[in-house]
């Protein structure tokens, strides 16, 4: 159907309200089968509750209940505003700006915004105005008391922002009770400037993840001054912190972020991802391990990794898993890897993923090697004095031309413990790659017992109208 309710959405709703009914009238006498005296047309709310929760992943059935059912409105309004998307508009551009939109939408209907709890914005300025308190954004954060996830990108910025730029388009004096800040792309005046906006944000009470996955910071040499006195009151316990590869002067974050100046904590740390690192921003990262050794749960390394030996893994009571991402597959990496989990046995880990990511199309090229003899010296040290863990390889492809974009695909090398008897369990796996205009795939499969892989068919078809190779 094009129009109006999916018939799985009305099958849906039906088997709930008959469900309901059956429950309703099961106590009355065979024939008596009539409506409750306070029936209304409005349906009681463990129906509504027990659709919405039927149907909370399917966004688009919900939107078609709310247009079909006054009384399916206020449900599915609660998933269908969760997560909101603000665009600008990039400049000359003739399309509706949802971003402004979505402020006519509040001015009519303000209770919408009691809903908000995630916020992703995307902003193309191409310099920054004195007139930002007249911005939508800053119109629209203010009303969004709920906001606790907030991610924003701001692209095509020529000039670096500030926190007074910032603070406005966020509100101005108002601090949100944000839980979750992360940046796909941010432009910063000053390390001072990203130092008073992780402070800003600490000072609502409720910050624990950072993600920074690209910022650039224009001026790395200016002392950091925050001109914020109540930091030890209200120090942000970090749960989650992600400094990506893209993170440009890694080590002026990471240095004020150890030191009695930041308002980050550690000690309750639980997930790390640490891009491309220094010598010196690698002391400061095992700063961070050793503050956080008793409650760090995963640890991720994005490309170059640290020298392992001097990570003192054997503290890490609570490590469960561990992952680490390469451009160019190198089997010395994996084998410092098999020495280390090796020489620490005292690691109760449930997972252990190399994430690795070629720009070649074949899948017959070099990292193939890495599955046969490095793999299995890597699979015996992981697998030493566990009953159930899960170890996998992760392989994403990129096509040659730069506008297809990448194509990913997971590879998990699904092992059964080595203290019992393997079976010759065939593990079938897709490789999909662009060659001579075409989409092919390769059908592999992967046998436990031999720790190989085998070619044992493969497909090919056009490629989509638009896209070459």
């Amino acid at each position: 159907m094009q129009q109006g309710i999916q018939l799985e959405t009305l099958l849906t709703i039906f088997n709930v309200v008959r469900s309901w009914w059956y429950k309703k009238t099961k106590k009355r006498t065979v024939g008596s089968l009539r409506m409750p005296e306070n029936a209304s047309s409005r349906l009681p709310h463990e129906v509504l509750d027990t659709i919405l929760e039927n149907l909370r992943q399917d966004s688009q059935s919900l939107r078609q209940c709310a247009l079909a059912a006054r009384c399916l409105l206020p449900v599915a309004q609660r998933v269908i505003f969760c997560t909101v998307y603000l665009a600008e508009n990039e400049p000359n551009s003739s399309d509706v700006d949802m971003m402004a939109r979505f402020h006519r939408l509040l001015d009519l209907s303000p209770h919408l915004a009691k809903y908000v709890t995630e916020a992703t914005i995307l902003l193309h300025p191409t310099e920054w105005t004195d007139n930002l308190s007249e911005h939508p954004l800053s119109l629209i954060i203010p009303q969004l008391h709920s906001l606790r996830w907030l991610s924003f990108n701001f692209g095509n910025t020529i000039n670096p922002m500030t926190f007074h730029q910032l603070h406005t388009l966020l509100g101005g004096s108002s601090i949100p009770r944000i839980r979750s800040l992360r940046t796909n792309f941010l432009y910063v005046a000053s390390m001072g400037d990203l130092a008073r906006i992780c402070d800003w944000l600490a000072e609502g009470g409720d910050l624990q993840e950072l993600q920074f996955e690209h910022v650039d910071i224009s001026d790395t040499t200016s002392p950091v001054n925050t001109g914020y006195h109540s930091r030890s009151a209200t120090a942000a316990q970090l749960k989650k912190l992600t400094i990506s590869h893209r993170l440009k002067d890694i080590d002026s974050f990471l240095e004020w972020a150890i030191s009695s100046e930041s308002c980050l904590r550690f000690d309750e740390l639980r997930e790390l991802t640490v891009g491309d690192l220094t010598d010196q921003s690698s002391e400061h990262l095992l700063r961070i391990l050793h503050t956080a050794r008793s409650s760090i749960r995963q640890i991720t390394f994005d490309t170059k990794v640290p020298s392992l030996s001097s990570i003192a893994f054997e503290s890490f009571s609570a490590l469960r898993s561990i992952a680490y991402h390469v451009i160019v597959p190198e089997e010395s990496s994996l084998r410092e890897w098999t020495n280390i989990l090796a020489q620490h046995k005292e690691l109760s880990l449930d997972s252990f993923i190399v994430n690795v990511n070629t720009y070649r199309r074949r899948a017959d090229d070099p990292w193939t090697g890495l599955l046969n003899q490095p793999w299995k010296e890597l699979e015996a040290a992981f697998m030493i004095n566990t009953k159930r863990k899960k170890l996998e390889m992760r392989l994403g492809f990129s096509p040659t031309k730069v506008d297809i974009g990448m194509i990913e695909e997971c590879f998990p090398l699904s092992h059964t413990p080595s203290h019992v008897a393997r079976e010759r369990l065939v593990v079938k796996q897709s490789i999909i790659f662009v060659e001579a205009n075409m989409v092919k795939e390769q059908q592999w499969e992967y046998k436990p017992g031999y720790l190989e892989w085998k070619n044992t068919s493969e497909q090919e078809a056009p490629l989509p109208s638009g896209v070459s190779s």
